[in-house]
């Protein structure tokens, strides 16, 4: 959505929405015309495309705090923020709409109170953690793959196949996400994109230094020319020997890694179990200040010995 917004603020079409140069009619086009509009005041950055929906969000939370007021005022905003609700993963990942979301539950469920504002912290910075999270599974998958997908790149070559045919040929026998990000790139090849300008978007959208090496070495064919094929074969036994590297040091720091997740897991099941099944005894955890810098306090020392661990066992590569 924010690439069809970029697209129209620097087009100047804001009639028709456009996706890959073919017109995008799924949605509504007011959500597009404030994201393009915050794209040329503010240029393009993360938090221009996000700020409509955090100001949809926000505009919610009032609007049902104080429906007297309000409402007339964001009426507007509630809308796109529902439709905003609908997609659902795209709402959560707007760090200031989760912000508002946890306010909004802390309102209805502690009143005017900290908690709201607690809650509210908590949605500023659990999305950021859940999408980085999605992003890094992701792109390790992407990464396992990288080594098939060499192989069969290599194969389409060595047929006789040109190098945008043969590109094809991984989108269509790949795995995911290998086949998502390659048929991307032969559709922006087939509308017209060079193969360099295709591969280079294909770098931005993945990060991954394997990607570049492999991006590197067929631009370099391309221009040049050479034996790409066996370029090709050395990168993918390359990253093979690296994956089980890799692999087998993931064996052996599974012990560490485990105790990582228990005594991140153990102190929040236990205060949730004792929340649920015996309120009264939990209850100055959440009613006294006291217990909310005791919570504070914990949360700070369970993140602390999940980082101490974690650099422990982190791989360097």
């Amino acid at each position: 959505y924010a690439d069809i917004a970029r697209r129209m603020a620097d087009g100047g079409d804001w009639v028709m929405p456009h996706f890959n140069g073919l017109p995008y009619l799924e949605k509504p086009p007011l959500y597009y015309w404030l994201t393009a509009l915050c794209l040329r005041v503010l240029g393009p950055s993360e938090v221009a495309v996000r700020l409509p929906s955090a100001f949809a969000a926000l505009g919610t939370v009032l609007a049902l705090a104080f429906p007297p007021t309000v409402v007339p005022v964001f009426l507007v905003a509630a809308r796109v923020a529902a439709s905003r609700v609908v997609l659902g993963l795209h709402f959560l990942s707007d760090v200031l709409a989760g912000s508002a979301l946890g306010a909004l539950i802390g309102l209805f469920r502690f009143g005017l109170s900290v908690g709201p504002l607690i809650l509210g912290v908590v949605g500023f910075i659990v999305p950021p953690l859940v999408v980085r999270y999605l992003q890094s599974r992701r792109r390790d998958r992407f990464n396992e793959q990288l080594a098939g997908m060499l192989q069969l790149l290599s194969n389409s070559l060595k047929t006789g196949y040109a190098i945008d045919r043969a590109l094809e040929t991984v989108a269509a026998k790949s795995p995911p996400p290998v086949s998502t990000e390659f048929e991307r790139v032969t559709t922006e090849i087939a509308l017209g994109t060079s193969v360099e300008d295709a591969l280079s978007s294909l770098l931005l959208r993945i990060d991954s230094p394997d990607l570049e090496f492999i991006v590197t070495a067929i631009l370099l064919h391309v221009r040049v020319g050479g034996n790409l094929a066996e370029v090709l074969d050395n990168i993918s036994d390359t990253l093979r020997d690296r994956l089980q590297t890799k692999r087998d040091m993931q064996v052996l720091t599974a012990q560490s890694r485990a105790s990582a997740t228990i005594i991140t897991a153990l102190p929040i099941l236990l205060a949730l179990g004792l929340y649920v099944f015996v309120p009264g005894y939990f209850a100055p955890m959440t009613t006294t200040t006291v217990g909310y810098i005791l919570l504070g306090i914990a949360a700070f020392l369970v993140l602390i010995g999940n980082v101490v661990i974690s650099r422990m066992t982190q791989l360097e590569t």
